[in-house]
């Protein structure tokens, strides 16, 4: 289980405009340090201690939440597990991470690492979990698999595993959050990697080990029978190797490699003691014992090379990857036209007719729709189209002023655009003439009188890579006037 830390960080917040979300994508870093111990048989009496960092992105797509953390951690020290092959079996046997050879201190992972992250809204206190995932090795970052939870399951009660609901989660999004701390709240330890490679890379030690049981029962056979000493032998067994490791680092495969093959030749010689040498008639002892020695000789090379590691490996789980705020297609710059291509892969998707098309947020919004869509009952829905298939997918609503009406365009997102947006414009009342009072020098009587210019009135509406919208102020314009101060041309 993670040791709890506890980080104040810089507030959080998340921009909300009427009539709707804003198209907010928000970062922040988070830095920290954790222990873990090791839980299951494979890690057990293993501990680590690391610094750790999390960025979070929080945003909208299409109105809905999407959450993602990449998660980095750095400097473990502490001790991990080792296999052990014997005949029997294997175990597991801690060992410092710095008696590792360098190229294994890197192959420690990181699994189901959970974030807790306390927020407020100045009203109460509502926790989000988020799911790192599979993590790199230390020092690389790593990405979650992107969720959009429902609001339903955005927000946890503090302290708690159960959720609040829709409406408090939207309300609390709505009054604007601060983050208050966070807490690694779990994490596995992973050795998988580490425990593959060492025995593919160092399995000359494991084979060492094993091999040091044939010699041990070859010698309490001469013993047993001939009540032959041969323990003192140039180039037998010894836990002295692993002894010396204790106090040092693991030796380089080489090394062992050749301790082996010493090893194998002396088994060899006291396996074939000369017919001379064998006295009296118990030879049962021996023979059987040179028996136990062959088979376990035999079965030493092939555990050792078809060796595959306990657990889950890391690699067979979901990969994740930065999250798409602006939709699963985006636009791109290809050979001076505008393209429509994968946001994942890159691959070019086909062209951009860019005098009736519109990308946001990875759909298209027909120019056409923007003439043909007026306002009704406070709103207008403009169709959404999949690049690809061109079937309607999704609507964007956004509020209106003047029944009967329609949007225009201002401006339309361009390639280089890190977070591409559109802004439309929409009349927010009846555009006015300018009038001019004249009264009759004869008869004294006043008449109005129309001039040539209007006055018009309209508000423009941004839609963000996530079909947030936010609405700006109310402006007014009177073309084909210019003058210094509006309010004194009106009459």
């Amino acid at each position: 289980m993670a040791e709890v830390i506890r980080i104040l960080a810089a507030a959080l917040f998340l921009i909300l405009s009427s009539p709707a979300f804003s198209a907010a994508v928000v970062e922040e870093a988070i830095d920290g340090n954790a222990r873990l111990d090791g839980d299951r048989d494979t890690t057990e009496g293993a501990t680590l201690s690391f610094d750790w960092k999390a960025e979070i992105r929080l945003g909208l797509l299409m109105g809905e939440p999407v959450v993602s953390v990449r998660f980095i951690w750095a400097d473990p020290i502490g001790i991990v597990t080792l296999p052990q092959l014997t005949p029997s079996g294997r175990s597991y046997r801690p060992v410092h991470l710095t008696q590792l050879p360098v190229d294994l201190r890197q192959h420690p992972r990181l699994l189901d690492v959970k974030l807790r992250m306390t927020f407020s809204d100045g009203v109460s206190l509502l926790d989000h979990v988020a799911d790192v995932g599979v993590t790199g090795p230390p020092g690389r970052w790593s990405f979650n698999v992107p969720g959009s939870p429902d609001w339903e399951r955005l927000f946890r009660v503090h302290g708690q595993d159960a959720f609040v609901s829709e409406n408090t989660a939207k309300t609390a999004v709505k009054n604007g959050l601060s983050l208050v701390s966070v807490v690694l709240e779990d994490a596995t330890i992973s050795l998988y990697h580490l425990h593959e490679d060492y025995v593919r890379l160092y399995g000359a030690r494991e084979e060492y080990r094993v091999l040091g049981t044939a010699y041990k029962r070859v010698l309490d056979g001469l013993q047993r029978s001939y009540g032959v000493d041969a323990s003192g032998i140039s180039g037998g067994w010894t836990d002295a190797y692993f002894v010396a490791e204790n106090s040092g680092s693991i030796d380089s495969s080489k090394v062992w490699e050749e301790r082996v093959r010493k090893l194998e030749q002396v088994l060899i010689k006291l396996s074939s003691l000369p017919e001379e040498l064998r006295a009296g008639d118990n030879h049962g002892p021996y023979e059987q014992a040179v028996a136990d020695a062959d088979l376990i000789q035999r079965a030493a090379g092939p555990a050792v090379r078809g060796y595959r590691a306990e657990g889950t490996n890391p690699d067979s789980q979901p990969q994740g990857r930065e999250p798409m705020f602006d939709g699963a297609y985006r636009l791109a710059l290809l050979r001076g036209e505008h393209w429509i291509v994968d946001s994942d892969s890159g691959d070019a998707i086909r062209m951009l007719s860019t005098d009736s098309e519109i990308l946001v947020a990875g759909l298209i919004l027909y120019r056409e729709s923007l003439s043909n869509t007026p306002c009704r009952g406070g709103n207008i829905a403009f169709a959404l189209h999949d690049p690809v298939s061109e079937a309607e997918v999704s609507h964007l609503d956004i509020s209106c002023f003047l029944e009967g009406r329609t949007a225009s365009v201002k401006e339309v997102a361009t390639p280089d655009e890190v977070y591409p947006r559109i802004v439309l414009t929409l009349p927010t009342r009846e555009p006015r003439k300018f009038t001019k009072t004249v009264t009759c020098r004869h008869c004294g009587r006043s008449s109005t009188r129309t001039g040539k210019l209007t006055e018009y009135y309209h508000a423009d509406v941004t839609v963000g890579p996530d079909l947030g919208v936010t609405m700006g102020k109310e402006i007014s314009d009177v073309p084909g006037r210019i003058c210094p101060a509006l309010v004194l041309c009106r009459n």
